[in-house]
């Protein structure tokens, strides 16, 4: 992965960071990240979101980096990633279904009173 080491350093994110995310061993992530492992699709997924690039971009194959994102999403997207609570909750959401996110969106209004915003 051409890109992985330029990025991660451009976000000042650790490879442990990372591969915290991507929950996989630092060892494993240095080897995707120095082209020495290729990752599978849900891994290229994760990285593209982490980093708000393409996928595409990711293999080396576009010249723009970054996905049209509003600053409300990047800034909930990065403090998600900083939040150990918040990436269990992805973790665990990993094969969530709508209906499942729908469900969890209401549980966590009711506990925070309906004043959470979608």
């Amino acid at each position: 992965m051409l890109r992985l080491k330029e990025l991660r350093n451009a976000k000042g994110f650790t490879q442990q960071y990372i591969a915290d995310i991507l929950q996989i061993s630092r060892a494993a992530y240095t080897n995707i990240e120095n082209g020495k492992r290729d990752p599978d699709t849900a891994t290229l997924t994760k990285l593209a979101n982490v980093f708000g690039v393409s996928v595409d971009y990711l293999l080396g194959r576009g010249e723009t980096s970054s996905l049209p994102h509003d600053p409300e999403t990047v800034s909930a997207m990065e403090e998600a990633f900083e939040r150990p609570e918040m990436r269990a909750l992805f973790s665990v959401s990993k094969n969530a279904t709508k209906e499942d996110i729908e469900k969890t969106i209401a549980i966590i209004k009711a506990l925070k009173g309906g004043d959470c915003a979608e």
